[in-house]
């Protein structure tokens, strides 16, 4: 069937844009759109076929999907609110840590829309503004789908290990400290660091943050220090 090449051409795009740069959203973007046109497929050849048993092996799964669906988007929802209680409580209540917030407010709204229907209660005039709102957030969530798709494939990824730098992105001090999702990222470089020099040469540790009007030190000085406690030459930290 020619309609089988579709899904294969966009798998190879993505497998490229993928092998290419694995931290692109694009990626995301790619291999759901590989995933929905593989999923067309299968209806198609279904469909087309003859054989009760093969329309049954494409069918069920697919339905088992769509039930699943609304179970996972309640259960991302859930996990949103959580992150953002765990972060907010760790990190402080400050904007950048209340993203999460939004976004399950945001699905939250999205699925009472429906049952609310605010548009009925409003002139004729103003429905099209409802619309325009609906649009909007279709295409955000379209974004969160391919955000946290190309999220999940990044985990794929495996550096190997004969880097000369790990460079380590500020996120914010507290009382001139570095806070548990710092210490976090930190970590993560320290144990690069680690099973590196295991093998080869050490690389070199770059931290990177400024100073904020509420901190005393720079946040890369309070990371570079953090470091050090952890036993971590300052020859080889920046």
């Amino acid at each position: 069937m020619y309609i089988g090449i579709i899904p294969l051409i966009i798998f190879i795009v993505f497998l490229y844009s993928y092998l290419k740069d694995p931290r692109r959203i694009i990626n995301g973007f790619l291999f759901n759109l590989f995933i929905c046109s593989f999923l067309l497929f299968c209806v198609v050849a279904s469909i087309q076929s003859d054989h009760y048993f093969i329309r049954l092996i494409v069918i069920i799964p697919l339905i088992a999907l769509l039930v699943m669906i609304p179970f996972a988007i309640v259960a991302l929802m859930f996990g949103l609110f959580l992150n953002a209680r765990v972060l907010m409580k760790r990190e402080g209540r400050r904007l950048a840590n209340s993203l999460t917030l939004l976004v399950a407010i945001g699905i939250l709204l999205f699925m009472l829309l429906p049952i609310i229907s605010p548009a009925s209660l409003f002139s004729r005039h103003l429905q099209p503004i409802f619309g325009g709102i609906s649009l909007i957030t279709f295409y955000f969530f379209i974004h969160l789908s391919n955000f946290l798709s190309a999220y999940f494939l990044y985990q794929f990824n495996r550096p190997t290990y004969h880097q000369d730098f790990i460079i380590v992105l500020g996120s914010g001090l507290i009382n001139d400290k570095v806070p548990p999702l710092l210490a976090s990222r930190i970590q993560k470089a320290i144990d690069f660091y680690h099973k590196q020099a295991a093998l080869t040469s050490p690389p070199t540790i770059i931290f990177s943050g400024g100073q904020g009007p509420d901190e005393n030190l720079p946040e890369a000085e309070a990371m570079q220090q953090y470091a050090l406690d952890k036993g971590i030459p300052i020859e080889h930290t920046l």
